[in-house]
């Protein structure tokens, strides 16, 4: 359960890290435990059926300023889709281009893969998400743990925005973008 802290509302939200220190006192497997749940987001229960719909969620923002953002498609109540996007400082999107220098060349052949490594990584969370169905049982990719925190965050948000329309009895439209934190616009 998260434990409403106003201190941590958005738009000043702490880093994940940053919570698991405040919350400390919980002890490692507690704290581990809240660090995905966003500071005004109630924490996923996949025994709460979930409304559906097009439903978006994002991480607080890294050390650098990026932020993963999460695209989850719900029908007949269970999870038919997924996307998992970076979103870098800079308002683009992490892809073939990360880890390249600002001319656009591989500067570093080494760091360039290891960044690549992590972006291929995003495929695999949505999709595990999908045959899993709960963000806590998607594996962490090797060399992409930072994005499967941000993905753990921005997919519990995106479905818990879900499990309350359920509560509300309503549905996200289908299709398009959003805002985070809740039903995509049509």
């Amino acid at each position: 359960m998260c434990i409403p802290d106003p201190s941590l509302a958005r738009p000043a939200r702490l880093a994940p890290m940053a919570r698991l220190v405040r919350l400390g006192g919980l002890g490692v497997f507690g704290a581990l435990g809240l660090a995905a749940c966003g500071a005004d987001t109630p924490p996923y229960d996949s025994s709460l059926p979930l409304a559906d719909g097009v439903w978006v969620g994002e991480s607080a923002p890294d050390e650098e300023g990026a932020f993963g953002r999460s695209t989850v498609t719900v029908s007949g109540g269970k999870i038919t889709g997924s996307q998992y996007v970076t979103v870098q400082a800079n308002g683009s999107m992490k892809g073939e281009d990360y880890g390249k220098d600002s001319s656009g060349e591989i500067a570093n052949r080494s760091a360039y893969r290891a960044a690549q490594k992590a972006v291929s990584a995003f495929d695999v969370y949505a999709r595990d998400l999908i045959e899993v169905g709960v963000p806590a049982d998607v594996d962490v990719v090797s060399g992409a743990t930072i994005a499967h925190g941000q993905f753990l965050e921005a997919a519990t948000e995106a479905l818990t925005e879900s499990q309350m329309a359920a509560e509300r009895g309503r549905t996200g439209p289908a299709g398009g973008g959003s805002e985070s934190g809740g039903p995509a616009d049509g």
